[in-house]
């Protein structure tokens, strides 16, 4: 798959904590977020 692919359909990746980089570990650390179900990047989560 292409660099523009992936920036067009993907939405989530998982990656091993291993791999991360400190800035984004450090992100990772932080209290997430929690969208509202009808929130249009909350419901892409519910998608199937």
């Amino acid at each position: 798959m292409s660099d523009n692919w992936m920036d067009e359909f993907t939405y989530q990746v998982v990656v091993n904590r291993k791999y991360l980089s400190n800035d984004l570990r450090d992100a990772y650390e932080q209290t997430p977020i929690e969208l509202e179900p009808w929130d249009p990047m909350g419901s892409l989560a519910l998608m199937k």
